[in-house]
């Protein structure tokens, strides 16, 4: 216990999240019928459903497979990033701000992946602001007078993207009075084939 209360913090949170990843790796193996929850999984992956991101298929398989691919590739990417650039982090960020920047590392990289989850059009867009918050926080941490510069011309422009993003889930939802992507999908394919609102739906678009 004791040797606990003298960890720092940031071997602290390392042993927590060990701990926690521990648990579930022995609740998993616990479970009494493991079969099932494997066979689950892949009927997850493979089958399309309305309730989930898997509204649509790729190539056989429901969404969620190629959601789990983008997300491994986008995991992928950030681990390889840190990996080579964890030597030089002392000498770009101030040892202050390292764990701030790395939970915006973190932030960002769950933005990424509830950007490829979300079956919600306004969550979408709500992760667009979470992801430029996150993008601002990382370019600020060097601290610099050209990060500073830099950190309010993408803030200026992520502002303006995702305002355009915004009024585009706002025309889409006057049209047809949904958010959920397969019901907005569905209205979309019956105001086209009648002809009606051609324009606004091109616009949002």
């Amino acid at each position: 216990m004791k040797k606990i209360r003298n960890l720092s913090e940031s071997n602290f949170l390392k042993l927590f999240f060990v701990f926690i990843s521990l648990c579930f790796i022995v609740a998993a193996v616990c479970m009494p019928d493991r079969a099932t929850i494997f066979e689950g999984l892949w009927k997850i992956q493979i089958t399309p459903c309305r309730v989930t991101t898997n509204y649509f298929s790729v190539g056989g398989f429901a969404a969620t497979f190629l959601n789990i691919g983008l997300v491994a590739v986008a995991c992928l990417i950030l681990f390889l990033s840190l990996l080579g650039g964890y030597k030089r982090l002392d000498v770009h960020i101030a040892e202050g701000k390292q764990s701030l920047y790395c939970v915006m590392v973190l932030l960002l990289q769950a933005g990424l992946m509830a950007q490829v989850f979300t079956n919600d059009v306004f969550t979408a867009y709500v992760f667009i602001e979470i992801l430029t918050i996150a993008s601002c926080a990382l370019i600020l941490a060097k601290g610099t007078k050209r990060a500073v510069v830099g950190t309010t011309h993408y803030l200026v422009f992520g502002c303006m993207g995702s305002g355009l993003f915004l009024l585009g889930v706002c025309i889409l939802y006057g049209i047809t009075g949904h958010l959920l992507f397969p019901q907005m999908k569905e209205s979309v394919q019956m105001l086209v084939e009648g002809g009606r609102y051609i324009r606004p739906l091109s616009v949002s678009l």
